[in-house]
């Protein structure tokens, strides 16, 4: 299931402590974004599923996005295009005690998946029903 990504005005969710340890650690990393100017006043969170997955979609207004919840390091694939899902860097890996996420800008509607590298395995074969 796609969501969109919640705005951080509020903490509604059980994760928000973290969110805001997290958003404390890249306050100076941040600053840096909001001097430029290059992304408004926007941030947006997703919290993984209890699966250790996220997906989520992005709107063409330029925005910031922290995205939490994972056990390892974040993995993510941008899947606007299901046939040619493109891998995603660029992001900046956030962790605290308990948990792992990543930093994103991104100023284009898109669709992406998003789970730790721990939850990744080789598939060496498929089977037809």
């Amino acid at each position: 299931m796609k969501t969109q990504a919640r705005r951080a005005n509020g903490w509604p969710n059980r994760k928000s402590i973290r969110v805001l340890v997290i958003l404390t650690a890249l306050c100076g990393w941040v600053h840096a974004s909001f001097e430029t100017g290059a992304y408004p006043d926007e941030m947006y969170y997703v919290v993984a599923d209890e699966d250790g997955t996220s997906r989520f979609v992005t709107t063409d207004t330029a925005a910031r996005y922290l995205v939490i919840g994972f056990d390892s390091e974040p993995v993510f694939l941008e899947v606007s295009d299901e046939n040619e899902p493109k891998w995603v860097t660029g992001f900046t890996s956030v962790e605290t005690v308990e948990d792992q996420g990543a930093y994103l800008e991104c100023d284009v509607a898109s669709s992406f998946v998003a789970t730790g590298m721990n939850e990744i395995f080789e598939v060496t074969t498929i089977s037809q029903p």
